[in-house]
Order: C-alpha cells, then structure tokens, then sequence
C-alpha cells in the first residue's frame, strides 16, 4: 500500500513539474511569437525606408547627370562664343 501511494504522490509531482513546464513552453512561445511580430514590423519599415532611399538616390543621380550635361553644355556655348570671336 505504501509503495502505491508513493507512486500516485510521484505521478502527482510529475504532473505538476510537466505543467509547469508546459506553462512555461507557452510563455516562451508567446514571446517569440511577439518578437517574431516585432521583427516583421521591423522589416517592413526598413525595407519602406530603403525603398524611400532608392528613390532619394535615383533623384539625385538624375539631378547631378542634369547638372552636368547643363555644365558642359554653358561650356561648349562658351568655348564657341570665345573661339568664334576671336576668330572673326
């Protein structure tokens, strides 16, 4: 009889540690799930920013290649207005 009762008390003690350790599991659970969320957020706003940089970058590139074709072109004019002066 002993050695049944110290068997339920085992099985109870079992049980025990087994949901706390499923109580445990959950937590963590929810807590990765939580921060895979966050980390989804994070994702998308930096890959929204990135986005906003290409953009920054393309508009940049275009405007200096405008300047510079602007630039050779005030140069050309000027080399023939220079050179078709003098040579007159």
């Amino acid at each position: 009889m002993n050695e049944y009762v110290a068997t339920v008390e085992k099985v109870a003690e079992l049980k025990d540690t087994l949901e706390t350790k499923m109580d445990d599991l959950e937590k963590t659970q929810t807590e990765y799930e939580e921060q895979k969320t966050e980390l989804n957020t994070t994702i998308t706003e930096k890959s929204s920013e990135i986005k906003d940089l290409d953009v920054q970058i393309d508009e940049a590139v275009k405007k200096a290649a405008e300047e510079e074709a602007k630039r050779q072109e005030e140069a050309r004019k000027s080399g023939r207005s220079c050179c078709g002066s003098r040579g007159g």
